[in-house]
């Protein structure tokens, strides 16, 4: 709208100083000119209206709140992880000590494990 009232002045400015057919020829276009770019700026204020920006900036509100929200039950959830970790790390260590086992002793798995003898006897 600013653009077009300068336009406008400017339009009306150079028809009182100057007169004669390549005036008017150059007015004639001016208004051309401001007629198109009022039909520009009205289709562009519709096609900004038709953006609803507030819907956006709220979704995007939400996306974050959500990311925010996971990140803080990751966070509460990682001394379970770690406890879980560790379980599992002593599973393995067990297995490998019976795989081990299980490779020098093959009947073992048959036996059972030989548990060293309980000396009573005190000193």
């Amino acid at each position: 709208e600013r653009i077009t009232a300068n336009i406008e002045q400017f339009s009306g400015n150079i028809s009182e100083n100057m007169t004669g057919e390549n005036m008017q020829s150059i007015i004639r276009s001016a208004t051309a000119s401001l007629e198109n770019v009022k039909v520009l700026t009205g289709q562009l204020n519709e096609k900004l209206e038709a953006v609803n920006v507030t819907k956006f900036n709220e979704q995007i509100a939400a996306i974050m709140d959500s990311g925010n929200r996971l990140l803080e039950e990751l966070n509460d959830s990682s001394g379970e992880v770690e406890q879980t970790l560790q379980q599992f790390s002593t599973v393995l260590s067990n297995l490998n000590e019976l795989i081990e086992d299980l490779k020098r002793d093959p009947g073992a798995l048959l036996r059972g494990r030989k548990d060293t003898p309980v000396n009573f006897e005190s000193k």
